[in-house]
């Protein structure tokens, strides 16, 4: 979805630029049409980002010691606000939510954090002064229908 966005932000600075700075436009539409220019460079700018975070995510997972589940077939980056110490993740499966679960509770798969606490829709993890929150779902939106959601919260450091 972030890359088709994408798309549609670099096509419409490109329209903006065409009508904006290579035509003449009467009544002052030109000078709109360069501010929509801009804006579009910037929101492609910025999906840029996104997507090159995307691609990064199950990476980020590995590199913190977290074996990302073989069934994700799409992640979304969550951005940080800023001065959070919060990263958060957001994958997507078709998987049943059991299997994803039951995945994780498996501490083969995240060697190196101790389990601290543990429910039947979430995971707490603690590794030195990093904490990780593992979340699971179900996402019954009518675009993901039947899809198992699960977020990874990094925080460095772990909230008192």
């Amino acid at each position: 979805m972030t890359v088709i966005l994408l798309v549609v932000s670099l096509l419409g600075a490109g329209l903006a630029w065409r009508y904006g700075y290579r035509r003449r436009t009467p009544g002052g539409r030109g000078a709109r049409l360069r501010a929509g220019f801009y804006a579009f460079l910037v929101l492609a700018f910025v999906l840029a980002v996104a997507v090159w975070q995307e691609r990064a995510a199950p990476d980020v997972l590995a590199g913190r010691g977290i074996t990302p589940y073989p069934g994700f077939d799409s992640a979304v980056w969550v951005p940080a606000l800023p001065g959070a110490s919060t990263r958060t993740w957001m994958f997507n499966t078709r998987d049943p939510f059991r299997t994803v679960l039951n995945y994780y509770r498996d501490r083969a798969h995240y060697p190196g954090w101790t389990l601290e606490e543990e429910s039947t829709i979430h995971l707490y993890l603690r590794k030195g002064a990093s904490c990780l929150q593992i979340t699971f779902g179900r996402n019954l939106s009518i675009l993901s229908r039947d899809r198992t959601t699960t977020f990874f919260t990094f925080h460095d450091p772990c909230p008192p």
